[in-house]
């Protein structure tokens, strides 16, 4: 799953980081309500799983319960994107 948060802060640089539990958790609380998840992901988080922010201080895009065989594929795509303002 990917999600997209826009924040106020802006750098030029993009870096992959580790996002905090809450920061995780503002981001996709929503989508985790819709599908009936709420609470179950983050109790019991997959240890099969990989979970990032991508970043440049204006823009994080988690990278969200990625197989880790696929998440060169979406660190491929998300940094492809092209953030228009």
């Amino acid at each position: 799953m990917l999600a997209i948060q826009i924040i106020k802060k802006k750098s030029s640089l993009w870096v992959i980081k580790d996002p905090s539990d809450d920061e995780l958790y503002m981001a996709v609380e929503a989508y985790l309500k819709e599908k009936k998840y709420y609470g179950k992901i983050f109790e019991n988080p997959s240890r099969n799983r990989v979970t990032k922010v991508y970043t440049n201080g204006e823009v994080k895009i988690f990278l969200f319960n990625i197989k880790p065989s696929n998440f060169e594929a979406y660190l491929t795509l998300v940094k492809s994107f092209k953030y228009i303002n």
